[in-house]
């Protein structure tokens, strides 16, 4: 491989000026952030360093051709440990003469470039320029709205590049362009969630300008482009089409991967190139999206994405909500901890210059209910002087949860979840603002209390729950005399009979989703009032509740309460005379509900919702399973079993018998 030479410059004007020089004599540059950058050096196996002063103010134009490794990027490092990127000239030059023909980018252009130039997007805006002729005005302390405000007012720039979050701030500042914005001629938007809202602002901010956002990374510059000043309102939230010979697709879970001249070489680990692509020259990223219409929709990174009890949530999208629905950006984030209920709970860390803490927390509070969860249940907040970030701005995520307090421990649980005041309230589960992991969770702390619940105890007080009255209605919970249909009644007829056979594997061929089915119409028919026409109704159902006995193994009268979601597996031996069967329940081969003892014939037993039974289990008499309980194979029950047991039947003992 080509040698490798590191570059130290006093400015990053000087650095792009030094990886022209090096690239334009066949080696491959590697902009360092010191002379004992130990870390970038031993990961780029530099040989030499150079250091660069301030020279002409003419920016080099670089090699355009060469498969060969012209530059080694590092990436922002947002997931860890940066990574040493090798680029040819090719591909380096691929990406800016698609960025020229998108954005129209012509020669006389002054831009205020808002990044540092040793990463992807501000070494990029850097080679356009070179290429027309253009000249560079860098931020060396950083992108400050103020001072670009200024400089357009005195005619010294008329372009300028920023990344979201800073154009964020800039549109806090927007009187500052009053007089000034109409003179800029290009902008160019890098790689992160914008919202359409905020693109229309920055449209409006600067009517002459021509606008344009990429999506990319360092692997692959520049993949999509958006010329937001010509986008419709349909496509403004887009991050818009790849351009001449790019190609983007989303991959099963959602992934974004890219293909096309502009693709890196390869990661550089140690003296090996690592492919990026696949065989067939597709690299996969680790940003979720979507493509409506041809134009690709980023929806933030996989490895950021919080996953409340199932429910993902993108931090950069809700992120974006709040700057665009509440005017709130900036000086705050949103990152995962680990949360016992929901697997992961959401981290709002607000630095010392954002906005004010109780304003951000009712709005983000807000967000978070629209998109599903139960906020005062999943959000915890915290504060610090100044986020963890990135060079180019992006926030470190991995590092948000260190900046948490340790959390306080709840004297009283249910309280955590309803309030300190439920007693006093007389609150209900059904009352509260709750998701469905705190409704479980909820379950669980009081049946630890006071045992089995009832079917309607989430319409119940509490406080009456606590005090014991749960186990009393709970036994005397009445058996169906099958008078009226017993069908659930939070669904429709057919869809239940769809639910049914989505629930037993989707076939007519499942002796489960028969002996539901007939069961349900035998409930339907109860529904008829007038006797006579529910006669050929009763007929049909007696002959066909027959056929299920005989046919496929299970008995399975109307007269039991049967839930949603139950799926019956297997052939026969099933006698199902429970009183009561409930939600998502797994039933296997050979299994008995029935009564336990001929004194008490209506002393059938109560499957409650989520339970799983093995094959050959035998439940008897006047007893409940709990809930989310699992019945090992070949069980013979005869006691109440708590709710999340696991029961499993003795071991057998093995003898050995002496030979005759």
């Amino acid at each position: 491989m080509r040698p490798r030479v590191g570059i130290v410059a006093e400015n990053s004007l000087n650095y792009v000026r030094g990886l022209g020089e090096i690239v334009g004599e066949g080696k491959i540059a590697v902009p360092l952030r010191a002379l004992d950058d130990a870390e970038r050096i031993e990961a780029a196996g530099v040989t030499e360093v150079r250091s660069f002063l301030p020279g002409s103010s003419k920016l080099p134009i670089f090699p355009e051709t060469g498969d060969e490794p012209a530059l080694i990027s590092f990436t922002s490092g947002t997931e860890g440990k940066p990574k040493a990127v090798l680029i040819s000239a090719a591909a380096l030059a691929n990406t800016v003469d698609r960025l020229i023909e998108v954005s129209g980018i012509e020669g006389e252009v002054c831009e205020y470039v808002g990044v540092p130039v040793y990463h992807s997007f501000g070494f990029g805006r850097c080679r356009v320029l070179a290429k027309i002729g253009g000249t560079a005005r860098l931020a060396e302390n950083g992108f400050d709205p103020e001072e670009l405000a200024a400089l357009l007012s005195a005619g010294e720039v008329d372009a300028f590049s920023a990344v979201p979050s800073q154009l964020r701030m800039l549109l806090k500042r927007k009187a500052a362009f009053e007089g000034c914005g109409s003179r800029v001629r290009f902008i160019e938007i890098g790689s992160q969630f914008m919202a359409a809202e905020e693109k229309e602002a920055v449209r409006s901010l600067f009517p002459n300008a021509s606008i344009t956002q990429h999506y990319g990374l360092t692997e692959a510059s520049r993949s999509t482009f958006l010329r937001i000043d010509k986008a419709g309102e349909a496509v403004l939230g887009s991050v818009g089409k790849p351009q001449a010979g790019t190609d983007v697709r989303i991959c099963k879970g959602g992934r974004i991967e890219l293909h096309g001249p502009h693709l890196a070489t390869g990661l550089l680990v140690g003296e090996e190139i690592v492919p990026l692509a696949d065989e067939k020259g597709w690299l996969r990223t680790s940003d979720l999206g979507r493509i409506e219409e041809g134009y690709l929709y980023f929806e933030g990174r996989a490895d950021d994405l919080i996953n409340c009890g199932g429910k993902k949530v993108s931090p950069e999208a809700v992120e974006a909500r709040l700057a665009s629905e509440y005017g709130l950006s900036g000086g705050f984030a949103l990152g995962r901890l680990p949360d016992p209920v929901y697997g992961e709970g959401i981290l709002l860390v607000r630095e010392e210059k954002g906005p004010p803490l109780p304003e951000l927390l009712t709005a983000t509070q807000h967000v978070l209910t629209e998109e599903g969860l139960a906020a005062s249940g999943v959000l915890r907040t915290a504060e610090t002087d100044e986020l963890p970030r990135t060079p180019t701005g992006k926030i470190r995520r991995r590092e948000l949860a260190s900046l948490a307090a340790p959390a306080p421990l709840e004297a009283d649980p249910i309280a955590a979840i309803l309030g300190n005041d439920y007693e006093e309230t007389g609150l209900s589960a059904s009352e509260a603002e709750i998701d469905s992991l705190q409704t479980l969770n909820l379950a669980m702390l009081i049946e630890e209390r006071v045992g089995s619940l009832p079917p309607d105890w989430r319409s119940r007080p509490v406080s009456a729950l606590l005090e014991g009255s749960a186990t009393a209605a709970a036994d005397s919970e009445p058996i169906n005399d099958g008078a009226d249909n017993r069908n659930p009644q939070d669904i429709s007829f057919w869809a239940l009979v769809r639910e049914d056979l989505d629930t037993n594997d989707g076939s007519l061929r499942s002796y489960g989703f028969w002996a539901l089915f007939w069961h349900r119409f035998g409930n339907w028919r109860m529904s008829m009032k007038t006797k006579i026409f529910r006669v050929p109704l009763t007929l049909i159902y007696l002959v066909m509740n027959v056929m299920v006995n005989v046919i496929c193994g299970i008995k399975l009268d109307y007269t039991v309460n049967v839930g949603r979601r139950v799926k019956i597996e297997h052939f026969g031996g099933m006698m199902l005379g429970a009183r009561r069967i409930g939600n998502d329940v797994t039933i296997r081969q050979n299994t008995t509900f029935g009564v336990g003892r001929l004194s008490d014939l209506k002393g059938k037993p109560i499957i409650e919702d989520g339970v799983n039974l093995g094959a050959g289990v035998v439940v008897a008499g006047r007893v409940r399973i709990g809930r989310h309980s699992v019945i090992g194979p070949n069980c013979v029950v005869m006691e109440d079993i708590p709710p999340y047991s696991h029961v499993e039947p003795p071991k057998p003992t093995v003898s050995r018998l002496n030979p005759a």
